[in-house]
């Protein structure tokens, strides 16, 4: 009678758990940077988003909203454009920053640092992330 090897042996057992260790050593190491690039990324499609939605209160309203807030106003006939803002997650739950005069305007994260560097003059600067639009 033969005998049937079942299952794993210990060694093969060992390498299976010590590639198990790896995998997971390797994907720790990761994580951040990929929730970084993931905040980001969110970051540029919203204040996209607002942008274009900012655009569209100025087609039909003939100024700029004065606040983001604004967005989610009935104003005359139009509106409202979007039922609540989105938070930007680098500021920890804060609001985009958004700036305008009578000709163009910028909507933006204040990226890593938590600090706006953006402006109307010099448009999107440092880490900020964010649109400029007219």
């Amino acid at each position: 009678m033969k005998w049937k090897q079942r299952g794993m042996s210990i060694i093969e057992m060992s390498l299976c758990v010590v590639a198990v260790i790896f995998m997971m050593a390797a994907a720790m190491y990761f994580i951040p940077d990929l929730i970084s690039t993931s905040r980001e990324e969110r970051a540029v499609a919203e204040t996209a988003a607002l942008g274009g939605l900012i655009s569209q209160y100025h087609m039909e309203v003939g100024e700029y909203p004065n606040s983001l807030n604004d967005l989610t106003k009935e104003n005359g006939q139009y509106g409202p454009w979007i039922h609540k803002i989105p938070t930007d997650y680098f500021s920890k739950g804060g609001a985009y920053n958004y700036i305008h005069n009578d000709k163009k305007f910028v909507v933006f994260s204040s990226g890593k640092n938590q600090s706006p560097e953006s402006s109307l003059a010099n448009g999107i600067s440092g880490d900020d992330v964010g649109v400029v639009g007219r």
